[in-house]
């Protein structure tokens, strides 16, 4: 394997080892919660209540291959080699 072909087999492996994998950092009267290639989103505990509000969507993950019909994925695409 050449070194481009090695760096894209190792962070497909270090990739691989965060799915389904969440973190939450609270930090005043804000939480956030990141889950790999899921959501991020905000939140505030209201403790009294036992709930999440208000809860505000800070980005969703969307998986697309985008390719040119006959090499697969483009460079820098997700799924491809190179970088952008």
């Amino acid at each position: 394997l050449d070194k481009l072909d090695t760096a894209v087999a190792r962070e497909a492996a270090l990739s691989s080892q965060l799915e389904n994998h969440c973190d939450t950092l609270s930090t005043g009267w804000w939480s956030y919660e990141w889950c790999h290639r899921k959501f991020v989103r905000q939140f505030h505990v209201d403790v009294s209540q036992g709930t999440m509000d208000p809860v505000w969507s800070l980005g969703a993950y969307n998986y697309s291959v985008i390719t040119n019909g006959t090499n697969g994925p483009l460079a820098g695409q997700e799924g491809g080699k190179g970088a952008s």
